[in-house]
């Protein structure tokens, strides 16, 4: 396969970890992940959840600009391997269709700079 195409998502985002009850209220959830004892919620952080255990509220997205085909194997780990060259670390999710690379804030720049680097495109979605 092809490199995918990469987008830089205009939504900044923060990741919370809540009790296994905590209840998400009127938050927009972008992923929930529940786990035995703990759930980690991210959504746009602009938004509250109060009752969180912890919260780390400066993530940037990268989404995989295509569709995957579920019977493919290592395009995330041929994406993440120049961010892991790069020294950056990252937070992966990944959906049905596709995958989402969660980078910090402060290496976002230097990620970008690494995945073109390594021949990626990436277009930013806030780019008008």
């Amino acid at each position: 396969m092809a490199k995918p195409k990469l987008k830089l998502l205009a939504t900044k985002f923060a990741v919370w970890k809540t009790g296994k009850e905590t209840p998400t209220g009127d938050l927009k959830v972008f992923a929930l992940i529940a786990e035995e004892n703990v759930n980690t919620v991210i959504g746009s952080r602009e938004q509250s959840l109060p009752d969180a255990l912890e919260k780390s509220d400066d993530w940037c997205a990268i989404k995989l600009d295509t569709v995957l085909d579920m019977s493919e194997s290592g395009i995330l780990n041929a994406v993440t391997a120049p961010l892991a060259a790069a020294g950056i670390s990252i937070l992966a999710i990944s959906s049905f269709d596709t995958d989402y690379l969660f980078v910090g804030n402060d290496d976002i720049g230097k990620a970008i700079e690494a995945l073109r680097a390594a021949g990626y495109e990436l277009s930013d979605e806030g780019a008008g």
